[in-house]
């Protein structure tokens, strides 16, 4: 279809233009519920593979045939640096034991895709025993203080790479820095690495695929109430609720109508650790403003109880964007400004502004001017002053960030009663002073300079706003069409049974705004610690889980199935066949919490497997291996500890670990994997057995 039109301007001048619509055969975005056919082409690859390493794990007992080889995932959870930690364990057992050879996928959310994505980002990964090698790296990135990434240079010229990211045209947001944070402390000189980049780590089905999750929710809307589930993998990144899906590599570029108008570079690894974890800007802010000290159940509540936040209205949610825009153009003017005073160099300003630039900066992290991990960190040396961490952090405040202070102040005080709530004590409203002297600031008892910028910066308007702490992208979806939910017939059955009063999933049946620019994306953990609404998907046929929670209990005596039974919630809503948890769980109230749970639907061979393992020390306390019981009171005092109960060893805001709370905790997983591998045998030859029957009677296989 062609047409002909003429614009008419004031000055008497007129344009013809002609029109043509054109239908888009080729859109950037993929809209199909199937999977992608590079998927498909790793299931293939990968079963082979699978087949193979599960006879020698079944052994002759249950010999399969190709076409009977299960699907195997192997699951974790959300859980800060605990969970990257126990994953550490469960990963060393499960490819000592060959079990991570029968995995087809792995789903990780939160702190455990930390681990997940350090592990595939591995230069040696996916060779045998890499899972076993990557123990003592990250024992030595925990053990050291984060403060170290927060000093001059490297923060510094990271704000410049945020800055040069907004004027290109892409929102940022607090994540953008919190995701550069857990980089450094985790990826060391992997900064660069790309989700993408993991294709080459799972070709020809070499290793299982990994699978990473966040939520995309509404700015004044619990996370409990509406969620949309965003899968990431090294092929594609979308939300199977609309069944529309995105190249990984696009992820965050600007579309439009299902195109692509404008292309960025692909997003840093970092950024989408930031994403995946982002509940942990709120833990974070939380953990400077209080020292890591108390708060623990306030903490939790925050972040797994997020309808308690107060929700802000759209016009509130504006105001927050116009502030961030006023606080980007305001950094932008005074780094420049700083920099020209302080003779920094910095990249000049090309011609025609190229997206590439804003990943072009190199980072002095790495050319040696500095080493992040020469200084080891203790229990004991958390909160003493006079460390060397806190030295280097006083030594290293340069006038840059003195600069940037003294010529504005964030929050508005409305009032002089007020300046002392919104400044430290250190600074004032008026001709703002910022103490730099250390050994006056620690003499006091006070926290240090560097650690109340950091808390202004944390608790700044619109900085402490749910938006500004949540993952924003530019919307995918824009000019776009949606559909109601895949799942609404399937639903309709369990429709009925809903409490209306239960705020879970209450509006999981809404459809996202396509007309709004930018949307927000938050740490699943907010909906629940489990990332099964990802691998249930009918397309995938998971068969198997190997399921280990590493969610935050009251006490060690708590029963761990809060997220489970969540999970079997969402899945009842959205009609896909799951084990009966609830029914289960009822018999287990009241008895000690065990190393593995086998949770299955003997009468629904559709429904999955779930193998599922709490973070729990059991027998771990009198055993150090499988049938070898501790003798002497070193081995004994090892495996004696507590993980919930009156300590803060492990608690969720916790970034830095001592290598004794480190060991217990990898050595604790890996033998509560081992401990229970004839469980996971027997269940595996189980459901072979069971599907075997079920083929030979079609009557045995419900139709839903």
């Amino acid at each position: 279809m062609e047409e002909t039109v003429t614009l008419l301007f004031k000055n008497g001048s007129a344009i013809d233009v002609t029109l043509k619509i054109v239908k888009n055969l080729e859109p950037s975005l993929r809209f199909d519920l199937r999977l992608c056919d590079e998927e498909l082409d790793f299931v293939r690859s990968r079963r082979e593979k699978v087949f193979a390493a599960l006879n020698q794990f079944i052994g002759e007992e249950c010999q399969m045939q190709m076409e009977e080889v299960p699907k195997i995932c192997i699951m974790t959870s959300g859980g800060g640096f605990r969970a990257m930690i126990a994953c550490s364990g469960v990963y060393k057992a499960l490819q000592s034991e060959g079990l991570l050879d029968c995995a087809s996928y792995v789903a990780a959310l939160s702190g455990s895709s930390w681990y997940t994505s350090t592990l595939f980002s591995h230069p040696e990964f996916p060779h045998p025993g890499v899972a076993e090698t990557i123990i003592p790296e990250l024992r030595e990135c925990v053990e050291k203080h984060w403060q170290v990434h927060l000093s001059p240079p490297w923060s510094s010229r990271y704000l410049k790479k945020i800055i040069r990211k907004s004027v290109n045209g892409q929102p940022v947001s607090f994540t953008d820095f919190f995701g550069y944070l857990v980089g450094q402390q985790l990826l060391n000189s992997r900064m660069k690495s790309k989700l993408s980049d993991q294709k080459e780590k799972i070709a020809d089905g070499k290793a299982p695929m990994p699978i990473y999750t966040c939520l995309h929710v509404k700015s004044n809307v619990s996370a409990k109430m509406f969620q949309e589930w965003y899968e990431f993998t090294p092929y594609e990144v979308g939300i199977p609720k609309y069944g529309v899906f995105m190249k990984s590599n696009e992820f965050a570029s600007k579309f439009y109508m299902g195109q692509v108008v404008k292309k960025f570079p692909e997003v840093p690894l970092h950024f989408l650790s930031g994403i995946w974890g982002s509940a942990f800007t709120i833990l974070f802010k939380r953990f400077v403003q209080e020292k890591g000290k108390n708060g623990v159940d306030e903490i939790m509540r925050m972040v797994l109880m997020d309808k308690q936040d107060p929700q802000c209205s759209s016009e509130e949610e504006a105001e927050d964007d116009e502030d961030c825009e006023k606080i980007i153009s305001r950094l932008t003017k005074d780094l420049v400004s700083a920099d020209d005073e302080d003779h920094f160099e910095m990249d000049k300003p090309s011609s025609s502004i190229e997206p590439q630039s804003s990943l072009m900066l190199k980072d002095e992290f790495y050319q040696g001017r500095y080493k992040p991990y020469s200084v080891s960190t203790s229990d004991d040396e958390l909160n003493d002053p006079q460390s060397e961490v806190q030295s280097d952090v006083h030594k290293n405040a340069v006038s840059l960030k003195e600069k940037l202070l003294r010529k504005y102040s964030f929050r508005k005080v409305s009032s002089n009663t007020k300046k002392s709530e919104a400044l430290p004590r250190s600074m004032t409203t008026n001709n703002v002073r910022i103490s730099v002297n250390a050994k006056e600031s620690n003499n006091s008892g006070e926290t240090s300079y560097f650690d109340k910028v950091l808390e202004k910066a944390l608790t700044t308007t619109p900085i402490d706003s749910r938006a500004f702490r949540a993952g924003v992208i530019l919307n995918p979806f824009r000019g776009l069409t949606t559909l109601e939910n895949n799942c609404n017939e399937c639903s309709k059955i369990t429709e009925g049974l809903r409490d209306p009063t239960d705020d879970d999933f209450k509006d999981y049946k809404e459809s996202m705004k396509t007309d709004d620019k930018k949307i927000y994306l938050v740490d699943s953990g907010l909906s629940f610690n489990l990332p099964f609404p990802l691998t249930l998907r009918p397309q995938r046929g998971i068969q198997l889980y190997l399921t280990f929670d590493f969610s935050s209990r009251k006490s060690d005596s708590t029963p761990p199935f809060r997220e489970l039974l969540l999970a079997e919630k969402w899945a009842q809503l959205h009609g896909q066949p799951f084990p009966p948890i609830k029914k289960t769980v009822k018999s287990l109230i009241g008895c000690p919490n065990k190393e593995c749970y086998v949770f299955k639907d003997t009468e629904n061979i559709r429904a999955p497997v779930i193998l599922f393992f709490p973070i729990v020390n059991s027998s771990f306390r009198k055993y150090s291996a499988p049938g070898e019981i501790r003798n002497d009171e070193e081995e004994k005092t090892f495996g004696d500890f507590k993980i919930f109960d009156d300590t803060n060893a492990y608690a969720i805001w916790r970034f830095v670990y001592p290598n004794l709370s480190f060991d217990r905790m990898t050595s604790m997983m890996e033998y509560n994997v081992k401990n229970n591998v004839h469980i996971i045998r027997y269940e595996i030859i189980d459901l072979i057995e069971r599907r075997r029957k079920a083929n030979m009677n079609p009557l045995a296989l419900p139709t839903k």
